[in-house]
């Protein structure tokens, strides 16, 4: 969905997308879209496959990749937390953090945790990451 938008032909929708100019074929706009003539300002709504061929800024952010720990082991259970240990780096885990393909449970147990890039790099478990909280 892009906000903003002047029409400026009727023939195929010639639209001013901030400071770009675009051609949008007729058939193209989806329902929610507000502009429909020359003149109009407003709302021009286009599968994303259109945004992109037409090098507007992709408006969907970016889907947040799993990441696949091995060899994890959880030391304690605070009930909604898990104390781990990764490749020697200890860290607090909340419960709910943790994506289906998990399958540690308790503690002692060693296995494979699945989390969403932005949160292992956020426990400092990825590059670029900050320092694990309560780590040691």
């Amino acid at each position: 969905m892009i906000d903003d938008v002047e029409v400026a032909s009727d023939m195929a929708l010639r639209c001013r997308v901030g400071g770009k100019v675009v051609m949008v074929g007729s058939a193209q706009p989806l329902e929610g879209t507000t502009v429909h003539r020359a003149g109009d300002h407003g709302r021009l709504v286009l599968p994303r496959w259109a945004v992109l061929d037409l090098g507007l800024p992709d408006p969907a952010p970016a889907p947040d990749p799993p990441i696949i720990l091995n060899g994890v082991l959880v030391t304690a259970d605070t009930g909604d937390i898990y104390v781990c240990v990764h490749e020697g780096c200890r860290f607090l885990l909340p419960r709910a953090d943790m994506l289906p393909g998990t399958n540690v449970t308790k503690p002692g147990d060693r296995g494979r945790i699945v989390l969403a890039q932005s949160t292992a790099r956020n426990l400092g478990l990825l590059p670029g990451g900050n320092p694990p909280s309560g780590s040691s």
